[in-house]
């Protein structure tokens, strides 16, 4: 490999014109495009080709396969068109399931490129893992026609870019996540706004709210308190308790001893995260303690 003398005014020059395209360009798929282009013309390689994990567009981690998310220059033997050659697995990509991308870069022998490159450094490419922190969330592969073109320092470069594009789609996943579930719980709102206008018993309306919150929030216990007698908080419906306190007509002091009490007076939501390690609003009951319940939060209906 020749050795070219290191500029890196011109390298941090390519980096932050490839952060400000990742940082500028609506949508995934655009911004790797983008990206990939300038890698490839900055660096004066031949073509290049984006993976990302099917994951990162889920909210379920574990599903499986790779989406050809961006390519530049490909030959019209790898036209991405044509699915006998890109829906199926390839060396780099058994490497990231396997755990294997130990290094910021890496040399693979390619099935794609040797069999349609053969004449190309024997099918190899070099291919860098997209990672966020640990996370591995993608793969960039790219080729020269001379090998040497790859110097360490644009090799070290390439690390770098490939790190900007792992924080990139490390983003973009987030992103996907919180609109995924801004999306359901949306949905949930209407739903549930829908149910509470359709429900004219106070009865069942109580039991509705008590069970689709504790499904909602995916909580192991839900109540509804109201304001009784006697300074008391009463239990007018309940899901998930191994007791039941409606049927038992269990009632809590309606003042700071209580965390229901306590946000009832302050007007505010309160959260307890460990009812065994808390001073505030220790108040309990054997009653209570039996439902060996650890954290709880409580909301004012105002």
């Amino acid at each position: 490999m020749d050795h070219v003398p290191a500029n890196p005014t011109s390298d941090l020059q390519a980096l932050n014109q490839i952060l400000k395209t990742l940082n500028e360009t609506p949508g995934i798929h655009a911004g790797l495009s983008s990206a990939l282009e300038q890698t490839v013309q900055l660096l004066d390689l031949e073509t290049g080709w984006i993976f990302v994990h099917k994951a990162l567009y889920s909210h379920r981690r574990q599903r499986e396969g790779f989406e050809l998310a961006a390519y530049y220059n490909l030959l019209p033997e790898m036209n991405p068109q044509l699915v006998e050659v890109w829906n199926k697995s390839c060396s780099c990509q058994d490497c990231f399931n396997k755990d294997k991308f130990n290094a910021a870069y890496n040399e693979i022998n390619c099935s794609r490129l040797s069999k349609f490159m053969p004449d190309t450094h024997s099918g190899i490419h070099a291919c860098i893992p997209l990672k966020a922190g640990e996370t591995t969330l993608g793969i960039m592969n790219l080729t020269s026609t001379s090998w040497r073109a790859l110097s360490e320092e644009k090799l070290a470069l390439l690390e770098n870019i490939g790190h900007q594009i792992g924080i990139f789609l490390d983003r973009a996943r987030l992103y996907n996540l919180l609109k995924t579930q801004h999306i359901s719980e949306q949905k949930a709102l209407l739903d549930v706004s829908r149910q509470l206008l359709s429900r004219s018993d106070p009865v069942e309306l109580a039991e509705y709210i008590v069970q689709e919150v504790r499904d909602l929030i995916q909580c192991d216990a839900c109540a509804l308190l109201l304001p009784g007698v006697e300074g008391q908080l009463e239990f007018r419906a309940a899901s998930g308790w191994h007791h039941n306190p409606v049927a038992d007509s269990r009632r809590i002091p309606n003042d700071r001893r209580t965390g229901p009490g306590l946000a009832m007076l302050s007007q505010e939501p309160l959260v307890i995260e460990d009812l065994q390690k808390t001073s505030t609003a220790a108040w309990s009951e054997p009653w209570i303690e039996r439902e060996k319940l650890r954290g709880h939060a409580i909301v004012p209906l105002i």
